[in-house]
């Protein structure tokens, strides 16, 4: 037998004898009870021969080893014989308790009950704010148990009747909500039985109704622990750090983006249903705007899939005007296409008094229906009074976009709604672009689609459509190239791909749709804007212009290269026009057409004049002759010859 000078020892590690046995005793393989026993024996023997009960280097006693490692008869021993202190901390604040909730083992009720036996105070929080009660809702689940919840419920239990406080604990770690996490509503009335605070808030500001819904895994008992919250008195418009209230998460959870699962049934949207309306019974207030001005509505607009819930939002009296519900849906369903049957929900908005205006960004709700390509959604915003000129970031209208839609029928059927409806037809971007430009761009990036061609005898043809330029000249776009405030090149397309061997050098043609179409050879349609009174006198490059000096012989496009039919003599026939262009008195009819067109413009504040022109007491005669009608180029036809060759695509890049 040693001495007791010697049963006093520390090894190298900072553990004592009594340490060693606790830490790394009973390594044989037999029963825990057994192994327990056999401690305690060892232990009680050590104790009474002056065994020393030092902590080791994180600053753990003998009870708190043996509270982790659930030995019930050693703690008993320690208890009984050692210099051992239920309050003792470790170097983490934490006492035998604590660490017994932090390493539950099967007995963990049993070992619980016997560490309070002989409790004198409150146990406190340790250094990371832990409450006993905390981890004591948060033990079951670290055990091999098929009712995690009874142990729970004892565990929490067994602590109360000992004087543990509900209400002494970190924002952080808050026992009531660790249960309404877990879904128990046994152990959560306990805790709201014992005077728990029902109005207790987390460090981001969650309330105990947050906190059920925000549990995405599962809708199970959200009826059930919110009916035990509003029985207890919780105030249901408590609302978070982002001013958002507790219906805010309901509605997240139940439309799509919080839940887990994103398909909808008739049961989800009765369950929501049901658990909504209590809520309203309890005076949430359906209409609350958080930090960021968005309400229950507007954020379901934004996030939201089943529209069945957006409709009970608004039959309970959700109110479209607060928020930013249009613009919502519209980003929603441009970014997801699942999302599609939201643009339903529309119409009821805008019945219901939505702004059709309302932003809190840049932009235009207009603007983003046009981008989505919905013409019926583009007329309903316009019926409520959508303002067509809005414009983004890039100061482009709804009318840049529509003019820039992928099929011409498409650009066609938006454009021409959006000005009848007074959109305005010289609105410039950041760079200057109008529609008018944008119209150009695309008639020169549709001669390169030339995979349908007209085959004649000789040559084959491709037909360009006119008819969206038509529409803007004769409504009174502005027939003069790009003005800007600064010395940058115009944001547009410069040219289609030609293949010439003159390089061209004239100043500012990269800003004039004139210069545009007379570099890809579109004489005829260069000609109508010339005779509908483009003003040349704007053109720097106009009046030293030689048509001839182009090599517009061939276009490549794609993997072919076409050589135009008969280019040299219209190129002959345009030159020729151009000369008497620039000769001669402009006659006084056309003089009076562009002023009296100018004043109209002028009056109408950039929206079409055409309307205009045909309510004036005129002839019919005079009133075509003011609108530009006789001088409309319906299309331009394009013709190639018969003999398009292959070409590698190094050579066209």
């Amino acid at each position: 037998m040693e001495s007791e000078h010697s049963l006093k020892r520390i090894d190298s590690v900072e553990n004592s004898i009594l340490a060693s046995l606790l830490t790394f005793g009973g390594k044989r393989a037999y029963g825990f009870e057994t192994k327990d026993k056999d401690i305690s024996e060892i232990a009680s023997f050590l104790l009474q021969n002056g065994a020393c009960c030092v902590k080791d280097k994180e600053g753990n006693g003998p009870l708190h080893v043996a509270a982790k490692k659930g030995y019930l008869s050693t703690i008993d021993v320690l208890l009984k014989l050692g210099s051992v202190s239920l309050y003792d901390q470790n170097k983490e604040g934490d006492t035998a308790v604590h660490i017994c909730l932090k390493h539950p083992k099967e007995n963990i009720c049993e070992v619980i009950k016997r560490l309070l036996e002989n409790k004198r105070r409150k146990l406190c929080l340790n250094l990371h704010n832990d409450s006993v009660l905390y981890l004591a809702t948060v033990a079951g689940q670290n055990i091999q148990t098929n009712n995690v919840e009874s142990v729970t419920y004892q565990l929490v239990k067994t602590l109360l009747v000992n004087g543990a406080d509900p209400n002494e604990h970190s924002r952080d770690h808050i026992p009531l909500f660790s249960t309404l996490e877990t879904r128990d509503v046994k152990t959560s009335k306990l805790l709201l039985d014992a005077s728990a605070n029902i109005n207790a808030t987390n460090c981001r500001g969650k309330c105990g109704l947050h906190i059920v819904y925000e549990n995405t895994r599962t809708k199970e008992s959200d009826l059930s622990l919110t009916q035990l919250l509003l029985e207890k008195g919780i105030n249901v418009n408590l609302v978070d750090e982002s001013g958002k209230s507790s219906l805010f998460s309901l509605v997240d959870k139940y439309t799509g983006r919080g839940y887990i699962y994103h398909f909808h049934n008739s049961a989800d949207v009765n369950s929501f249903e049901e658990i909504f309306k209590v809520l309203l019974e309890h005076g949430a207030d359906l209409n609350l705007s958080d930090k960021l001005e968005e309400t229950v509505l507007s954020c379901f607009c934004s996030s939201g899939t089943n529209i069945e819930i957006g409709n009970i939002l608004l039959k309970n009296g959700a109110d479209p005007k607060m928020g930013f519900c249009l613009q919502n849906v519209l980003q929603s369903v441009r970014i997801n296409e699942n999302k599609t049957c939201l643009v339903s929900l529309i119409p009821a908005l805008l019945q219901k008094g939505a702004d059709p205006n309302r932003r809190k960004i840049k932009g235009s709700n207009i603007i983003d229906s046009v981008q989505y390509g919905n013409i019926l959604l583009v007329e309903e915003l316009i019926k409520y009074g959508a303002d067509v000129n809005l414009s983004d970031d890039t100061k482009k209208t709804a009318l840049h976009y529509a003019c820039n839609l992928g099929q011409l029928k498409d650009r066609y059927a938006m454009s021409t709604l959006l000005v009848k409806h007074g959109s305005n037809l010289n609105a410039a971007s950041n760079c200057g672009e109008r529609p008018l430009d944008i119209v150009v761009q695309n008639i020169i990036k549709e001669m390169k689609n030339v995979a349908v061609l007209s085959t004649a005898e000789n040559c084959s043809t491709k037909t360009v459509d006119l008819s969206l330029l038509n529409v803007l000249v004769c409504g009174g776009a502005d027939l003069r190239p790009v003005i800007t405030d600064t010395n940058e090149p115009f944001c547009g397309i410069s040219s289609l791909h030609t293949i010439h061997t003159t390089p061209v050098n004239y100043p500012n043609t990269d800003k004039s749709a004139l210069f545009l179409l007379i570099r890809n050879g579109l004489f005829q349609t260069a000609e109508y804007l010339l005779r509908s009174g483009w003003d040349v006198e704007k053109e720097e490059w106009f009046h030293d212009f030689d048509v001839s000096k182009l090599d517009l012989e061939h276009i490549k496009t794609q993997y072919r290269i076409y050589k135009r039919h008969d280019i040299e003599a219209k190129k002959a026939e345009f030159k020729s026009f151009l000369q008497n262009f620039h000769k001669g008195p402009k006659s006084l009819t056309t003089i009076c057409r562009k002023q009296i067109r100018q004043q109209l413009l002028l009056v109408s504040n950039g929206s079409e004049i055409e309307t205009k022109i045909s309510s004036l007491p005129l002839p019919a005669t005079i009133k075509r002759f003011l609108s530009l009608k006789e001088c409309i180029q319906k299309n331009e036809i394009i013709q190639f010859e018969n003999n398009e060759r292959y070409v590698c695509r190094s050579i066209l890049e």
